[in-house]
C-alpha cells in the first residue's frame, strides 16, 4: 500500500481538504489540526496552500465586529498570502447574551456593555461590511449565551425549553426581523437568508413572527427541542423497576417478602443521578436496568464475594462504579482499552 506522501498531488490535496472542519470561528479561524499539518514537512506545507485556498467553511461570527474581521482572514504560506473562501457566514446573534437578563434584553459582553438598541444597531450596520463573495447567511437563533454552549446537551435543551427564554425571544422578534430584512435587501437581494440553531417547540411562533414582520420567508433548518429532549432520567425509577420485576415480582405474587424491596430505599448520590441521566440520554436505559439487577442479585447472594462486569464504555463504566458504591459495594477497574471492566467486591 503506498504511503500518503506517494499519492498523486491532486488526490493528496483532496484528502486533506476533506479533513478540514465545516465550521470556522472568526475569532479563532485556523484549526490546530490545520496548523499542525503545515509543520510536518515541506510537501504537506505546500499541499496546505491549495487546501486553504479551496476551503469554504461556514464562518461563525459571534459579534458584529467579527464581520469586519472576516475580510482580514489570511495567513502567509510558502511566501504567498492564503485566504479561505468567504461564501457562507453564520451570525450567532445571542452568543454574547447574559443568561441572567435574557428575559428582558441582550447585552454584549465582549468589550463594553451596550444597550439593547445599540447592540442590534451594530449588527444591522455590520451587514453593509459583508464581503461581496458571501452568498449564504444563516442566523443562529439559539437563545443561549456562550457560557452555556459547552454544557451537556440535556442542560442546553433545558435552558432553551424554559418559558423565560420564550418571553426573551418574543421581546426581540422585531429586532431580529429587522436584521432579516436588512440581510434580504443587501446586495440587491442576492443573499440566501435562513435561520438555524436550537429552538424550543414552544418558540415556533418566533420563526413565524420573523416572516410576518420582515416580509421575508425564513426557513429554520436547526433543531426543535421538546420536553422529552430535556428530560433528566431518574435512576430511582430504574431501582423501582428492578425491585418489582424478576425475583421481586415472583415473591410478591406468592405473598412472600420481596428480596429486592430495599432497592426502593437506596439514596443515590447526585453524581450517580447525573451520570445515569447522561447514559439514559444516549439510549442505554435497558443496559442500566440489567447492571442494577446484577448488582442487586450480587448483594443478596451471601455466597458470592466477587463480581466481574462485562467491558463497556467509559461513561457507563463510571455509572457502574457509582451505583455499586451507593449500594455499599467496593469497585475497581481492570483491563486496558476496550477490555477495561468493573470488578465489584463486598
Amino acid at each position: 500500500m503506498p504511503a500518503f506522501y506517494d499519492l498523486p498531488t491532486e488526490l493528496r490535496q483532496r484528502i486533506l481538504a476533506l479533513a478540514m472542519p465545516e465550521l470556522s470561528l472568526v475569532r479563532k479561524p485556523w484549526p490546530q489540526s490545520m496548523l499542525n499539518l503545515m509543520h510536518i514537512n515541506q510537501q504537506l506545507r505546500s499541499d496546505m496552500g491549495f487546501v486553504i485556498d479551496s476551503w469554504s467553511p461556514i464562518h461563525h461570527a459571534s459579534h458584529p465586529e467579527d464581520i469586519r474581521r472576516i475580510r482580514d482572514l489570511s495567513l502567509t504560506l510558502c511566501g504567498r498570502r492564503r485566504c479561505p473562501k468567504i461564501e457562507r457566514i453564520r451570525l450567532d446573534i445571542f452568543y454574547s447574551s447574559d443568561a441572567s437578563v435574557m428575559r428582558d434584553t441582550c447585552y454584549c459582553r465582549h468589550h463594553n456593555y451596550f444597550s439593547e438598541a445599540d447592540y442590534w444597531q451594530k449588527w444591522n450596520n455590520a451587514i453593509a461590511k459583508l464581503p461581496s463573495s458571501v452568498s449564504e447567511v444563516s442566523i443562529d437563533v439559539t437563545p443561549t449565551p456562550a457560557e452555556l454552549r459547552n454544557r451537556h446537551e440535556l442542560t442546553l435543551n433545558s435552558f432553551v425549553h424554559d418559558s423565560c427564554v420564550k418571553h426573551f425571544l418574543d421581546s426581540l422578534s422585531a429586532e431580529v426581523a429587522d436584521l432579516v430584512r436588512i440581510l434580504n435587501e443587501h446586495d440587491s437581494g442576492r443573499l440566501s437568508v435562513s435561520a438555524t440553531g436550537r429552538l424550543s417547540v414552544k418558540c415556533r411562533f418566533f420563526i413565524t413572527a420573523l416572516e410576518r414582520i420582515s416580509g421575508v420567508p425564513v426557513e429554520f433548518d436547526g433543531i426543535w427541542v421538546s420536553g422529552e429532549d430535556c428530560h433528566f432520567a431518574d435512576i430511582n425509577l430504574v431501582a423501582r423497576q428492578v425491585a418489582r420485576t424478576g425475583v421481586g415480582r415472583k415473591a410478591e405474587r406468592k405473598g412472600a417478602k420481596n428480596p429486592l424491596a430495599w432497592l426502593r430505599d437506596v439514596r443515590w448520590s447526585r453524581q450517580t443521578s447525573w451520570t445515569y441521566a447522561k447514559v439514559a440520554h444516549a439510549g442505554e436505559e435497558e443496559a442500566v436496568v440489567q447492571d442494577l439487577r446484577v448488582f442487586a442479585d450480587f448483594t443478596n447472594d451471601d455466597r458470592k464475594e466477587l463480581l466481574e462486569m462485562d467491558p463497556v464504555g467509559g461513561v457507563r463504566r463510571a455509572l457502574q462504579h457509582r451505583m455499586a458504591e451507593d449500594l455499599g459495594l467496593k469497585t475497581e477497574s481492570e483491563g486496558d482499552g476496550p477490555e477495561r471492566r468493573v470488578v465489584v467486591t463486598k
